[in-house]
């Protein structure tokens, strides 16, 4: 995607929403590295994985995430969605 946006990434990209179990890198280490990089690390992300323990919502937390939710709940999704994209148009990033 950095190819396709250059440095206007941000203004093109709005969210980043990632499982936890993943093959190559979890999804915490890929969220520590996007908040690492300064040309995504403004970029929000959300955790959706299936798995349900307090430990892993807030290593997610930890990582950079900004929700972390058990999968799927359409309505829950949704609304965590808004919720991030709103607090980040209302900050102006």
């Amino acid at each position: 995607m950095y190819e396709m946006y250059g440095n206007d990434i941000t203004n093109n990209v709005k969210l980043i929403v990632s499982d936890v179990e993943m093959p190559r890198m979890d999804g915490f280490h890929f969220a520590a590295n996007v908040k690492a990089d300064s040309r995504f690390a403004n970029i929000p992300i959300i955790f959706n994985s299936s798995i349900s323990d307090h430990f892993s919502e807030m290593r997610g937390i930890e990582a950079g995430g900004e929700a972390y939710l058990v999968k799927f709940d359409a309505h829950t999704f949704y609304e965590e969605v808004a919720r991030v994209v709103k607090s980040h148009v209302t900050q102006g990033a």
